[in-house]
């Protein structure tokens, strides 16, 4: 699939998330300190994302396949300064990371 039919895609789909609780709202903090917590976001792929590669949405044009072997390195400049999404290969279940440096992680229940 291409940039934009996958970015398109994720936009119908994203109406359908439920989003998962922690504590009392859906949202969990970047930040451990003044420092991204890597650990946590490597933690939440591991458990949630099985497969070898995601999908990386950013927009209709930088929208593609990523490996998870390569997420962080591919998603550290972003931390913090970029709304973007991870999503699973079947495009039920994605980790949704806003700028202003929290994320949130969501399944689609059909």
């Amino acid at each position: 699939m291409d940039s934009k039919s996958l970015y398109i895609s994720t936009r119908y789909l994203f109406s359908k998330v439920s989003w998962i609780q922690h504590g009392p709202n859906e949202w969990i903090s970047l930040w451990a300190g003044n420092e991204i917590h890597e650990q946590l976001i490597n933690d939440l792929f591991i458990k949630n994302f099985p497969d070898q590669e995601v999908y990386l949405v950013q927009g209709r044009n930088n929208t593609k396949p990523t490996s998870l072997k390569h997420i962080m390195v591919t998603i550290k400049p972003l931390l913090g300064t970029e709304t973007f999404e991870i999503w699973n290969l079947n495009l039920t279940l994605l980790i949704e990371f806003n700028k202003i440096g929290v994320l949130r992680i969501g399944k689609i229940n059909e």
